[in-house]
């Protein structure tokens, strides 16, 4: 009889793992296409309109934007499983801020967040910021102890930046939160950040 209750549990927990697994891939198409839409937002120029036809009604149907001014907000995070083994969680966020009907600031960010500690990676574009030029990345970066590998990398780029600013900054490895991928570094979510434009040197950067 107990063996049975034992096959029985373990056919549930299989069936659980694979539920999971398929959700979480879907799940991860998803966040590919939510980073897509941010990055070809832009902000002073997208309309509210073009914002809400992109994601859909779906995600605008619990939004209320009196005088076309709200935020959306939309995350994912890794397999519940995976959380629950090793004891770290890996969340992707993005946000749009929209001002008169007009995008006015977007973001994405991606960070893994353990017991102690965590390190993250982020992208912030708006229309007010004080980094103008199209061909730079006011980047800001905390470092570890040992002040070789960041643990935080923050870039504010204007809000139409060239090519070669925009595909490093917006260069998530969105594949981490894949099941079981154990991504827990910046160099495994953020692979591409030493190609991020008037990144100040690690050695030197300091608590900024």
């Amino acid at each position: 009889m107990k063996t049975k209750a034992l096959v029985l549990l373990a056919g549930v927990v299989v069936a659980a793992v694979v539920v999971a697994t398929f959700n979480q891939r879907h799940r991860y198409k998803e966040a590919v296409q939510s980073l897509g839409i941010v990055q070809r937002m832009t902000p002073g120029r997208t309309q509210i309109d073009e914002l809400k036809e992109a994601f859909g009604k779906d995600f605008f149907g619990s939004v209320n934007c009196p005088s076309g001014t709200c935020t959306f907000t939309r995350s994912f995070d890794n397999m519940w499983l995976e959380r629950f083994i090793f004891r770290k969680s890996l969340i992707f966020v993005v946000e749009l801020t929209v001002v008169g009907g007009v995008v006015a600031n977007t973001s994405a960010s991606l960070k893994v967040v353990g017991p102690d500690s965590w390190v993250g990676a982020a992208v912030l574009r708006s229309r007010f910021t004080a980094c103008k030029d199209p061909g730079s990345s006011c980047t800001s970066v905390i470092v570890g102890d040992d002040r070789r590998i960041p643990l935080r990398i923050v870039s504010t780029l204007p809000a139409d930046p060239l090519p070669e600013v925009k595909q490093p900054a917006y260069g998530f490895d969105l594949k981490c939160l894949l099941p079981f991928r154990r991504c827990a570094t910046i160099d495994d979510i953020y692979r591409h950040w030493k190609q991020l434009p008037d990144l100040p040197p690690v050695g030197e950067a300091g608590e900024n």
